[in-house]
């Protein structure tokens, strides 16, 4: 049987195809920057689908399907997360009334902002504002494997391994979300210190987006609502009668432009999760204590 050989004109035509390919991909990238510099910056009122468009130069159709390619979430929701994520920092750097804060990201209604914020940040800004301010001057150390956090509703369990730097030493956070971003409260989450395996119990059946967020554990709370500061990995995950289809890994890494904005009120969470974490310490304490027949003495 011959053994095909392409001619040298059909080599050409392929890299001609494939280095055409890479520099529309580059100027479709370059466009999203664009826009997400766009969305960023201050302004009274959110910017139309077309108007984002505009700015990427494409037509609103092809953007649409572009932009939630490279972000993983559609414009418009894109946008209320940057709105949501600039809410929170002037909740916790600032000493702006809800209200004024609401005005300030661009929202004219305060009942409207409030059930926004608690849909992408996973509680009301109140809430969020007290527990930040209770949590600063603290630490975040969680122990080494904290119990999956609540939203978990499935009976499956989800194994997979993290790659992080090699100086990275710190917390990871790993929660499972229906969008391609971690918004609202995780269908199944955990936090570990293990750089390197992780384990989630409750998951529900689905296809769902495993999504990484990992800092210093001592860096203070109100530096999780710094982007820079973190590094993210995320990856899509398939659960079928309660096992996972594929491998769960995680390449953590720092921050790009096109990544979402870190709205999930990772504070709270983490707190909670450390109080979990001590709660189930005390128990176990005294389940030894009584079975060591100490419990009475």
């Amino acid at each position: 049987m011959a053994t095909y050989i392409p001619s040298a004109r059909q080599v050409a035509a392929s890299r001609s195809r494939s280095s055409q390919r890479h520099s529309t991909a580059e100027q479709h990238r370059r466009a999203i920057e664009r826009v997400i510099g766009a969305i960023r910056e201050p302004r009274e009122r959110n910017l139309t689908l077309e108007e984002m468009a505009e700015v990427a130069l494409i037509s609103p159709y092809h953007f649409n399907r572009i932009f939630h390619k490279l972000t993983g979430l559609p414009p418009r929701v894109f946008q209320q997360a940057v709105r949501m994520e600039q809410a929170k920092q002037l909740l916790v750097g600032s000493s702006m009334s809800v209200t004024d804060v609401c005005f300030e990201v661009g929202y004219n209604s305060l009942g409207t902002f409030s059930r926004r914020f608690t849909e992408l940040v996973g509680t009301n800004p109140y809430a969020f504002r007290k527990c930040m301010s209770e949590l600063s001057g603290t630490t975040m150390r969680i122990p080494a494997m904290a119990p999956a956090a609540p939203g978990g509703c499935g009976s499956g369990t989800v194994v997979g391994t993290i790659s992080a730097p090699p100086a990275f030493v710190g917390i990871v956070f790993i929660g499972i979300f229906p969008e391609g971003a971690p918004l609202g409260r995780p269908l199944a989450c955990t936090v570990t210190r293990d750089a390197r395996r992780f384990e989630l119990d409750s998951v529900p059946d689905g296809v769902h987006h495993l999504c990484a967020v990992a800092f210093q554990d001592t860096a203070p709370p109100p530096a999780i609502t710094e982007f820079d500061t973190i590094l993210v990995g995320h990856c899509e995950l398939r659960v079928l009668v309660g096992t996972t289809c594929g491998a769960a890994e995680i390449l953590l890494r720092t921050v790009e432009i096109t990544d979402p904005p870190l709205v999930l009120a990772l504070g709270p969470l983490l707190a909670r999760s450390r109080a979990s974490a001590a709660r189930a310490s005390a128990i176990a304490s005294e389940s030894s204590a009584y079975a060591g027949g100490s419990y009475f003495s």
